[in-house]
């Protein structure tokens, strides 16, 4: 901006430069043995567009699985992204506006004590939460299944979609699953996520994609096995690996999780790896593999949703 100022003493005029400012735009299943995070659920009043919370159901060794004896910023969950969450744009060919999608990062950084015992669905009990498993370097899998979260909440947002998160951080307790499933029950989502990694041992690896197995009354179990077919698909599609320890050709049916067993809503647990794998590990912690799960997940939801 240009400015004039004169002294009085000297008599003498002198023009000030011209400034030009800038502006600057900042823009588990294997090692847990609980539920694989399925089972997490978080009020619907709670719900950060959350519905979901947090329930002991969360994902842990799958039984059957046979066990093989740098602090992830948030910066993927920028606080600062969100102020302009509002302007949504279809991303790429996928236009999810109008959809709601529930997000449930399996697990928490603290757990409930004393643990309480919930309801299985089944006629059985289940603690209510699990720790959840973790990196041979001690990197727990909740922050992972936080950061995924948050990576994919804004690629979801960027297409259309509402976003509701189960739990509001990485550093606090969660629901117990009951109480997330009953959350994500009580939304209007149109699918529910429950995100999670899997703990085994070296050279077990790949991505397993959970639906319930042997179906309940209020379960919509066919539109959750489609859900689960067309992430798998889009998966592969992103020449993901499935896993060749659980499953077929990516994807599970369990009838042990809580948060499998209480939906009433289209849900799957998914299962990104194993991060006790040096080569699954080194995916789950790069930016870009969690962008690559992420997009995958965007394309898989809206072929699900037929968007």
């Amino acid at each position: 901006m240009l400015k004039q100022r004169s002294s009085s003493i000297t008599r003498i005029t002198f023009v000030a430069s011209l400034l030009s400012l800038g502006m600057l735009f900042s823009g588990c299943t294997i090692g847990d043995v609980a539920e694989s995070g399925g089972d997490v659920q978080q009020p619907a009043e709670q719900a950060t567009i959350t519905k979901k919370a947090p329930s002991n159901d969360e994902p842990q060794p799958t039984p059957s699985a046979a066990q093989p004896s740098s602090d992830a910023t948030d910066a993927r969950a920028g606080a600062s992204s969100r102020s302009q969450e509002r302007k949504r744009t279809p991303m790429g060919n996928v236009d999810l506006s109008g959809r709601t999608i529930y997000l449930d990062p399996g697990h928490a950084a603290v757990m409930q004590t004393p643990m309480t015992q919930v309801t299985d669905g089944r006629g059985g009990m289940k603690p209510c939460q699990v720790s959840g498993t973790n990196a041979n370097d001690g990197w727990p899998e909740h922050t992972f299944n936080w950061e995924m979260a948050q990576v994919l909440r804004k690629k979801l947002e960027a297409a259309g979609a509402t976003v509701a998160l189960s739990r509001p951080d990485d550093t606090g307790q969660a629901d117990c699953i009951d109480v997330r499933t009953e959350k994500e029950n009580a939304s209007n989502a149109d699918v529910v996520l429950s995100l999670h990694a899997d703990g085994a041992g070296e050279g077990n690896r790949g991505f397993h994609i959970i639906t319930v197995a042997d179906p309940l009354p209020g379960n919509q179990a066919d539109k959750s096995e489609s859900l689960a077919t067309a992430l798998r698909d889009a998966f592969v599609a992103a020449s993901l690996t499935p896993s060749n320890y659980l499953g077929q050709n990516g994807i599970d049916y369990r009838a042990d999780l809580t948060g499998l067993n209480l939906s009433t809503k289209p849900k799957v647990l998914i299962e990104f790896g194993n991060m006790r794998d040096s080569e699954d590990i080194a995916l789950l912690q790069s930016p870009d593999g969690q962008s690559t799960f992420a997009d995958a997940i965007v394309k898989g939801v809206a072929a699900s949703l037929g968007s």
